[in-house]
């Protein structure tokens, strides 16, 4: 494929250079499917020396995405929701690690979240 005046592809609208030299590299990156060498069976499995980002998007991959408040249906801190949303977070529930369960975290509003985290700091 001819390259263009800096050594860009031609064609590349982002203006990237690929390593290989192929759109299409993934640059040696493996994607696993779920359930496929996942977990402690995975050559990168980091454990709990995992970076916050990569505990994020766990949950997001396993859990889904926090479509909702889960404090406004049924409010298990101090203060029921009453604001109306378009962004929801997961928060992790206070006392709790960040294990592979579910019950260790919340769906929670960005409002009840910072009150959540708030409230932590405060005790």
């Amino acid at each position: 494929m001819p390259k263009g005046k800096w050594g860009f592809q031609k064609g590349n609208k982002l203006g990237k250079k690929f390593k290989s030299g192929h759109p299409t590299s993934n640059t040696g990156r493996t994607h696993f499917k779920k359930g496929e060498t996942a977990g402690v069976k995975n050559p990168t499995w980091k454990g709990e020396e995992a970076s916050y980002s990569a505990k994020h998007k766990w949950l997001k991959f396993n859990y889904g995405k926090a479509d909702y408040c889960e404090n406004r249906k049924e409010p298990f801190l101090s203060f029921k929701c009453s604001k109306k949303s378009k962004n929801y977070q997961w928060a992790k529930v206070h006392g709790k690690q960040h294990d592979h369960k579910r019950e260790n975290y919340r769906k929670l509003c960005i409002s009840c979240h910072k009150k959540y985290d708030l409230s932590i700091k405060i005790q």
